[in-house]
């Protein structure tokens, strides 16, 4: 049988199908000579098109659902990016600049995290805390923020203070452990310093915190020069204002309190020393008499403090409180 030949309507793109009043019939065929492209007409004015090796130009398969293709060739690049840089070696390809791509494998550099199949070549890639490694980030993390392994000096009220107040540095001692190798000096300015409430301080390290004032200006008084004109009320109020003149000019720091307050030290404390308390003399708001300084419940150490004109006795230690070294304390009260 010989060959036949089969005419299809030719032209670009435009000509071929879409032009106006030209549609190809059904079965009837077309080319494009622009775009190289077959045209199978359907009676509508967009026919299907057939791919052929040398067209151009989009082509569009949204209405497909499934395609197989035996032995389909992968394509040596996308958009430039050379696939071939991804079977190099193992692991997870990761973008490293553009258009630039390479395989890259989970690690801990510090070993905090134990990576099971790290490249990912079977399985899953498995993460887990090292529990060693971990419980000593915790303890690194917990003595660089709440543990105390160093003499430490902090400054309580006064300009540029570490604390404006007893409160504050209650406050942060409460947050911290203080080591057998730490301590905290709490350490007052010269000058007198005014507080209108109760003061109460516990630490379960209290032997390892100190509270100081400002160094004497001068030697305190020897007990037999002080002022004791006699017994009566009068008499003692007299003494009690002459004696604190003379306890002023040796103190640098003074700490008064008003309003009824004072200071209740609860379990031990290292040190308390270089300080005068003073008072208004006033009780307490409810109307109880108060003491000035109270020890309680522990092992104090007291070196050259007074307590002047408090409501009640100006220094008092209670029932379990031992005190284990001491240096010249003083204690004038309020007589009415």
């Amino acid at each position: 049988m010989p060959l036949e030949r089969i005419i299809f309507r030719y032209g670009i793109d435009s000509q071929v199908n879409n032009t106006p009043g030209v549609v190809l019939d059904v079965a009837e065929a077309g080319f494009t000579t622009d775009n190289k492209t077959v045209w199978i007409g359907d009676g509508t004015t967009n026919p299907p098109r057939l791919m052929t090796t040398k067209s151009t130009g989009d082509f569009t398969y949204s209405s497909i659902g499934k395609v197989v293709f035996a032995g389909a060739l992968q394509a040596a690049s996308v958009n430039g990016v050379d696939l071939s840089l991804f079977n190099i070696s193992n692991g997870f390809v990761t973008r490293t600049g553009d258009k630039t791509f390479a395989e890259r494998t989970f690690i801990s550099s510090n070993g905090s995290i134990v990576i099971g199949n790290p490249a990912g070549t079977s399985g899953n890639v498995d993460f887990t805390l090292n529990p060693t490694v971990l419980s000593n980030q915790i303890i690194n993390t917990y003595n660089q923020n709440f543990a105390i392994n160093e003499i430490l000096n902090k400054t309580v009220y006064g300009a540029n203070a570490d604390f404006v107040d007893f409160p504050a540095a209650f406050a942060w001692l409460t947050q911290k452990t203080i080591s057998t190798q730490g301590m905290v000096n709490l350490i007052l300015p010269a000058g007198t310093i005014t507080v209108n409430k109760r003061l109460n301080f516990t630490h379960p390290n209290g032997d390892r915190i100190t509270i100081r004032g400002a160094p004497l200006k001068s030697a305190l008084p020897a007990i037999g020069s002080l002022q004791r004109t006699g017994s009566s009320p009068a008499q003692r109020n007299s003494d009690i204002q002459a004696n604190l003149i003379r306890m002023r000019a040796s103190y640098s720091t003074e700490l008064t309190f008003i309003n009824g307050g004072g200071i209740d030290i609860n379990g031990n404390l290292n040190i308390i020393k270089d300080i005068l308390f003073t008072s208004d003399g006033l009780p307490s708001p409810g109307g109880t008499n108060v003491d000035g300084l109270v020890f309680a419940n522990g092992f104090f150490t007291v070196q050259r403090i007074a307590a002047v004109g408090f409501n009640f006795r100006g220094i008092s230690f209670s029932y379990g409180s031992s005190v284990t070294s001491v240096e010249s304390f003083f204690s004038f009260w309020t007589w009415i």
